[in-house]
């Protein structure tokens, strides 16, 4: 046998060794990290891992406590089962994302398993509807119903009737301007009957002296003459006063006083009453 030969014979018997021993190690280490990742609730890394170590090409021992941990970490797995629906109800077709990663190119009723916690799912329907809702899963939790549907269109709203206008506020029942226009008109009378006092007694005296005589001046006459007119515009306005008075106290009410205005002007030429009704 040649050299060559002895080398290539060697080499062909120690490469099985050699390929078991790599195989040997990766099982081990896939063990021992699955059970790294079962312990932190990252269960579906640590099923992969277990699922690796479970194969026939794995030692019988490690291969025996990956297959047992195995059925644990499935019992312990939550799986939801996702729907969609429109607003009408009708079931909804389109790819499953969860917290980003497509999970099925289709909704097909089948059971999801994911890890313990929370989880975005995103179903992106065919006519091009997103769906989105968040969840928490329990770990040991089996087939959760998870229903994302479509939120009906919002109805237009309605115009908002106007709120009532607050009640005009009436003035008083009573208020004091039949009092003012008596106090006027009372006044005005007490004005009057002592002026035509003054000048009744200024005109006796006038009559008696000057009078007798035929010899009055316009200086002697013309206080007198002013008496006697401002005693009648007093008695006029007095009057008046007194009738506006009494006439608002008969009609008053809330709504009449709103409707009459009555006011009294003076001037050279006497005073003026001034009323203003509305019906």
């Amino acid at each position: 046998m040649t050299l060559r030969a002895a080398w290539l014979t060697l080499a062909l018997i120690a490469w099985p060794a050699a390929s078991w021993a790599d195989d040997k190690q990766a099982c081990a280490e896939a063990a021992q990290e699955a059970q790294s990742l079962r312990d932190a609730a990252k269960l579906s890394a640590a099923r992969e891992k277990l699922l690796f170590c479970a194969r026939q090409a794995c030692p019988k021992v490690v291969r025996g406590d990956c297959a047992g941990w195995l059925e644990e970490v499935d019992r312990a797995m939550p799986t939801v089962v996702v729907q969609a629906r429109d607003a009408a109800g009708r079931d909804l077709d389109g790819q499953l994302f969860v917290d980003g990663r497509l999970m099925k190119p289709a909704l097909t009723g089948e059971a999801v398993a994911l890890d313990p916690g929370k989880h975005r799912i995103v179903v992106e329907a065919a006519g091009g509807q997103r769906l989105e809702r968040s969840i928490v899963v329990a770990l040991g939790e089996k087939h959760r119903r998870v229903l994302l549907e479509l939120a009906a269109p919002a109805a237009p709203e309605r115009a908002k009737p106007a709120a009532p206008l607050p009640p005009a506020s009436l003035p008083p029942d009573r208020s004091a301007m039949p009092w003012v226009l008596g106090g006027v008109g009372v006044a005005g009378l007490v004005t009057f009957g002592v002026l035509q006092v003054l000048a009744q007694g200024e005109y006796q005296e006038a009559k008696d002296g000057c009078g007798s005589t035929r010899t009055c001046s316009d200086g002697e006459l013309s206080p007198i003459r002013t008496k006697f007119v401002a005693s009648g515009v007093a008695l006029g306005v007095g009057v008046v006063a007194l009738g506006a008075g009494v006439t608002w106290r008969l009609l008053e009410s809330p709504q009449k006083q709103e409707r009459a205005r009555v006011s009294v002007h003076s001037g050279p030429g006497g005073a003026e009453l001034r009323a203003a009704l509305r019906f």
